[in-house]
């Protein structure tokens, strides 16, 4: 169905367009007497806002009116129940679709605030993608000091270990040196035992020693008594010859013994022990002189001389 014309009365206005029903629509207005006293209100009236155009009946010659076609008051009526039923729908429709576009609103709004607290959640985010890739870096920043730190670890546990490894060797030595110190001291100490029972022993010759002294002096002294006597005796002589070798060869067997005997047991200086060799020689030599037969006056006084020499020996 297309184009179809609305002749209105009172009002020069017009309907074209390609529309279902516009016959009756048409002849739904002529029928009741409508008219419109507005380009608005015959819009708002005939309820064809979305309909494809609405002009003015001058634009356009009269003789295009002359062929509309010639509908019946009944027939009008009939097609516009037909037309208010559907009218009704439509409106209902409308209705519906406001309420669906609504209720779209409402859901677009929802969806913008879902939008906007999606962009929150964005913001955020990437506010915590920030953070942790800041994280990161200082994760990887403590990581190198770490490393370092072990590194440095691991250097003074080695040094440390060479440390207790040198410490070891040195106490080892030292254990060494203690044993060998402990052997010296232990030698040392019997060293200083035999020296204070040789200081013993010299302390006894030394006594021994000046007791021959002083024997010898008393021999001495019986001996010049007896050769002051011997001057007024005649009595044959030995030979002076024979009387030195006896008293040299007695005083060098005393001091050669006595020398042997100091060297084998105490360990002092050379000078000292042949020292204390000459003083044996002299001594020993004294009384073998004082001792000799040629020495004798007479029978009585030699017995006399030798059993002194004796006693004091």
């Amino acid at each position: 169905m297309w184009a179809s014309i609305l002749r209105v009365v009172t009002k020069n206005y017009f309907v074209s367009g390609s529309y279902k029903e516009d016959r009756y629509i048409i002849e739904l207005v002529v029928a009741k007497g409508r008219s419109f006293t507005s380009f608005e209100e015959m819009k708002r009236q005939l309820d064809i806002n979305e309909q494809p155009s609405i002009g003015n009946i001058c634009e356009y010659p009269v003789e295009e009116f002359t062929d509309l076609p010639k509908v019946s008051k009944k027939e009008a009526e009939k097609k516009n129940g037909k037309l208010q039923a559907k009218l009704n729908i439509a409106k209902k429709k409308r209705r519906n679709s406001e309420t669906k576009i609504k209720t779209l609103n409402a859901q677009i709004e929802e969806q913008k605030q879902q939008v906007d607290t999606l962009a929150e959640e964005k913001a955020k985010v990437e506010k915590l993608e920030t953070a942790k890739k800041e994280a990161e870096d200082e994760k990887t920043e403590l990581q190198t000091e770490f490393n370092a730190v072990e590194q440095e670890k691991q250097n003074l546990e080695n040094e440390i270990k060479q440390k207790v490894d040198q410490f070891d060797r040195l106490k080892a030595d030292l254990k060494d040196k203690n044993s060998e110190v402990e052997k010296l001291n232990k030698d040392l100490a019997a060293k200083n035992t035999e020296a204070t029972k040789l200081q013993t022993d010299l302390a006894k010759l030394k006594t021994k020693t000046k007791e021959l002294e002083n024997a010898k002096k008393e021999v001495e002294k019986d001996k010049a008594e007896l050769e002051a006597k011997n001057k007024t005796t005649e009595q044959p002589k030995q030979s002076n010859a024979a009387l030195y070798t006896a008293t040299v060869g007695m005083g060098l067997a005393a001091g050669l013994i006595a020398f042997t005997v100091l060297e084998r047991t105490v360990r002092l200086e050379m000078l000292v022990m042949i020292g204390i060799a000459v003083a044996s020689v002299l001594v020993a030599g004294g009384i073998t002189y004082a001792a000799l037969p040629s020495t004798q006056v007479n029978g009585a006084e030699a017995d006399k001389a030798a059993a002194g020499g004796k006693a004091k020996g």
